[in-house]
């Protein structure tokens, strides 16, 4: 790739790297699923998981287990929550807050999929840091948006570069956004005590390679980036994919017992 991210590199050298990284499908609904509910969505086109979960319930996902352990939970995403119920399937698997669309009332760009990437995470920020005042262990979930096609909602202030396409530049200001909000939460304190997770909900995967094939193999194609405390830098080449992530955490945070049904395997364990 010739996209040059150099806030993504940063943090992922002083992490970990899991360079095969498959995302379970494409689209959010998909997507988002998989991560927090550690389970596979559904492969066809009929009614995805995420909306099955919201209207007969009874799955524990990540957000309720870990707010059953103490744990404050926050949802954030720049798109409108009505969007593919993803506000309703939020507040239905344990997220105690979830924010999107108008309430991100500041914005140097905006289009139909909400605010750019900066003003998010700046005003996300303020979730943070109300948390934090809380002094109770915290998780968030933010989802931005300005990689998505259009990839318009990148300021005209932003610097060009000649020939690039808009989807190049989009992930350009994405990664610099990204980078500004760590050093925001590593001057304040906050990064020195928290788990950093850095993934895609679904893959652009390569969308001008003329093999069709590899075209949309590569849209299962994704990435991971973790960095916090006790995690060693390095690069790990066994597969993972998103419905690995939330036994994962569990696992890391001493919370798995039988009472769960996430699958998958810890991504924090040799097997």
């Amino acid at each position: 790739d010739t996209i040059a991210t150099p806030a993504l590199d940063a943090i992922a050298e002083s992490g970990l790297v899991y360079s095969q990284f498959v995302a379970n499908q494409r689209q959010t609904n998909r997507g988002l699923y998989a991560l927090l509910c550690g389970d596979y969505p559904y492969l066809g086109n009929g009614v995805p998981h995420m909306n099955k979960v919201v209207g007969m319930g009874g799955r524990r996902c990540l957000p309720k287990v870990v707010a059953e352990a103490g744990y404050q939970t926050a949802f954030a995403q720049a798109a409108p929550l009505e969007f593919q119920g993803i506000g309703s399937f939020a507040k239905g698997i344990g997220f105690q807050q979830a924010v999107g669309g108008t309430w991100f009332k500041d914005a140097y760009a905006r289009n139909d999929w909400g605010v750019d990437d900066r003003a998010f995470f700046e005003q996300s920020e303020e979730l943070i840091e109300a948390l934090e005042g809380e002094e109770k262990p915290w998780f968030v979930t933010l989802v931005t948006s300005g990689t998505h096609h259009p990839f318009n909602t990148v300021p005209g202030d932003f610097p060009a570069i000649s020939g690039e396409r808009e989807m190049e530049r989009a992930i350009r200001y994405a990664d610099a956004a990204v980078g500004e909000l760590v050093e925001r939460l590593r001057q304040k304190g906050v990064l020195e005590k928290t788990l950093l997770i850095i993934t895609s909900d679904e893959s652009l995967g390569l969308p001008h390679t003329e093999d069709g094939q590899l075209r949309w193999m590569a849209g299962n194609w994704s990435f991971l980036l973790v960095s916090g405390p006790g995690i060693l830098p390095g690069n790990v080449t066994e597969l993972a994919m998103h419905a690995d992530l939330a036994l994962s955490l569990t696992d890391l945070l001493g919370l798995n017992d039988e009472t769960l049904s996430f699958g998958g395997r810890s991504i924090f364990r040799n097997y």
